[in-house]
């Protein structure tokens, strides 16, 4: 009998149920890599996640260093990503507020 014929009995109840076998543990590299990443701890695994975006943003910065000498001024801190800061800054105290006196439902209707 057929393989085919076999799983359409046992999926329809007519013949014994046949083992399922674990697929084999991969060799090689892929083998070593799934051994590390059950290895590591969780504690391991958050801060990796934490610090993900860590190599991004330092490439960012020495992009935008390298392309404007007024990239890491005070003044571009200040008049630039200060203002910016700021606008959002009041925003969220505003909405915050709302929520804490409970006047308002920020919800979507």
């Amino acid at each position: 009998m057929s393989e085919i014929q076999d799983r359409e009995k046992t999926r329809h109840g007519t013949g014994t149920p046949t083992t399922a076998q674990a697929p084999a543990a991969p060799s090689g590299l892929l083998g070593r890599i799934s051994a590390r990443t059950a290895q590591r701890s969780p504690a391991a695994v958050s801060w990796i996640r934490q610090a993900a975006l860590l190599p991004v943003l330092i490439v960012i910065l020495i992009v935008g260093a390298s392309q404007s000498a007024a990239f890491f001024t005070v003044g571009n801190l200040v008049s630039g990503v200060g203002q910016q800061v700021s606008a959002l800054g009041v925003t969220v105290v505003g909405e915050s507020l709302i929520l804490l006196i409970g006047g308002m439902d920020l919800s979507l209707e």
